[in-house]
């Protein structure tokens, strides 16, 4: 809702109904409301019982924001109550987000910033005003949850669970990033940037599958600089349970 309003408003801003081009700007809309309703109509396939009914979907978020947990989850060696500090998730999302990705999408973010400034100093041209329309729409994708739940307070337990909607808009930031770069770089210094991207993607996924079913407890290279036991907590799922029960004593207090 938030990415169709904000390029309602840039369209909105280019032209007016009187203009040579407006035809061509209501092009872009239809394929909003199109597309709007497409996606709509596969969540009611999908899922009936919650997306049929809006007032229950509106219910639903309502209630996950203000979930009553109470407990304190374990971040970067600070056990962080609910509602946890606005640290939180930036943390989780800087220790369990792919390096190259981090690294990419923030190259694709501070160019959209770039982009925005340039085009509303009328620096800009064409071109460069549909790239800068695209980057803000996914930016707006990756920010506006996770922003709103700290200003809000929001509970947030077990890691970034709550906002793991996010992580495709960042994955689509991560490959504009090297695209933006790899239309600057020249000569040896294009492989290079290449290896680069596919090796920090090889990596994770090589330890996704190596901890398979515990994929939910990965580190990045950067956050297993300290040790991550003791200092994040994983098993919040609780995988291990099965192999845990058969390690406890017949009798005692453990049993």
């Amino acid at each position: 809702a938030a990415s169709a309003a904000t390029m309602l408003l840039r369209l909105g801003l280019r032209a007016r109904p009187d203009s040579p081009g407006w035809a061509a700007l209501m092009r872009p809309v239809q394929q909003t409301l199109v597309g709007a309703a497409a996606g709509y109509g596969v969540l009611v396939l999908v899922y009936p019982a919650v997306f049929a009914h809006p007032d229950r979907l509106l219910a639903a978020v309502r209630s996950s924001s203000e979930y009553p947990w109470v407990y304190a989850i374990r971040t970067a060696g600070i056990d962080m109550p609910m509602p946890p500090p606005p640290a939180y998730l930036p943390l989780w999302f800087g220790a369990q987000t792919p390096l190259v990705v981090l690294l990419l999408a923030s190259v694709a973010l501070v160019a959209a910033a770039v982009l925005l400034v340039r085009q509303v100093r009328g620096i800009s041209d064409a071109r460069s005003a549909v790239l800068t329309t695209g980057l803000v729409l996914v930016a707006i994708q990756a920010l506006l949850l996770p922003t709103a739940a700290i200003v809000l307070r929001s509970v947030l337990y077990d890691a970034q669970r709550q906002v793991l909607s996010v992580v495709p808009a960042l994955a689509v930031l991560a490959a504009a990033g090297a695209w933006l770069l790899a239309r600057r770089v020249r000569g040896w210094a294009r492989p290079v940037l290449w290896i680069v991207v596919v090796a920090g993607m090889v990596a994770p996924t090589v330890g996704q599958i190596r901890l398979f079913p515990f994929g939910y407890t990965w580190f990045n290279a950067a956050a297993e600089v300290r040790s991550f036991n003791g200092n994040w907590t994983t098993d919040y799922w609780r995988t291990s349970s099965r192999k845990a029960v058969t390690l406890l004593p017949s009798t005692g207090p453990e049993s």
